[in-house]
């Protein structure tokens, strides 16, 4: 009995020994023929005699000559998931969380492009701003009694947000208000008389600000890729809030 727990004990101590080892370096032995090397950890060495080595992945353990040992060699290991983790937070402690995304009806009423970043380095959430920009121009041709006339109708809007995230991993409750630069122009061309054939062009630009509430979700990856939100985003129209909604996909970098 005394001698099971002899081995068992033993067994532990090179079980342990070996994980130990095994987060700091690993061990080669290459022989002459310069093709052949065995990988793991040099667990016994008799002098002039030989060198036995326990191999990682085949888990068997390997004796051989030191007459046919070309060298041995020692590699330190690097733990790769602690040296991704420590270059990734290296590298959110020295940059802004930026985004670019469309947002579907939104502050923008039809779309809008729209860039969000944060404001403090190496923070994924707190304050933040979101810029964007939307243009749509149309052209209606029509012809009445023989008289052609055109409608050149262009819109453009420019919302500016500023927003506050809550939460710390990637799902964030997104807290915002704002306003909305509208600006409409239209050119209409007629013929404003028959028996001469006049054209006449009347003009017309004229633009107003709308302010505006976010209350939504966002998804934004720890990495680089991609993103969503959805929002709550009434308008303030004629003195009162009006209910609307707006849907975000664009891209985290």
């Amino acid at each position: 009995m005394q001698l099971v727990k002899l081995h068992l004990l033993l067994f532990l101590m090179s079980f342990c020994t070996l994980n130990a080892r095994a987060q700091q370096f690993k061990e080669r032995v290459y022989l002459k023929d310069s093709m052949t090397f065995y990988e793991g950890y040099v667990i016994e060495q008799a002098p002039a005699k030989y060198v036995k080595i326990y191999r990682l992945k085949e888990r068997d353990t390997v004796t051989v000559a030191l007459s046919e040992v070309l060298k041995l060699t020692k590699e330190y290991v690097i733990d790769t998931v602690a040296a991704i983790k420590k270059v990734s937070a290296k590298k959110l402690a020295t940059t802004y969380t930026k985004l670019a995304f469309v947002e579907l009806l939104g502050a923008g009423v039809l779309y809008s492009i729209n860039y969000d970043m944060r404001t403090a380095k190496g923070k994924r959430n707190g304050w933040g701003f979101r810029v964007g920009i939307e243009y749509i121009n149309a052209i209606v041709k029509d012809t009445v009694a023989g008289i052609n006339t055109r409608t050149d109708v262009s819109f453009t809007a420019i919302p500016i947000v500023l927003n506050y995230l809550f939460g710390n991993r990637k799902s964030f409750l997104e807290l915002g208000v704002g306003a909305t630069y509208f600006k409409f122009k239209g050119n209409a061309t007629s013929i404003s008389s028959i028996e001469t054939y006049k054209e006449e062009t009347l003009k017309g630009t004229f633009g107003s600000i709308i302010g505006n509430l976010n209350i939504g979700y966002r998804h934004v990856p720890y990495r680089s890729g991609f993103m969503y939100r959805i929002a709550y985003t009434p308008l303030l129209l004629d003195d009162s809030f009006q209910t609307f909604f707006g849907i975000g996909l664009g891209y985290h970098f």
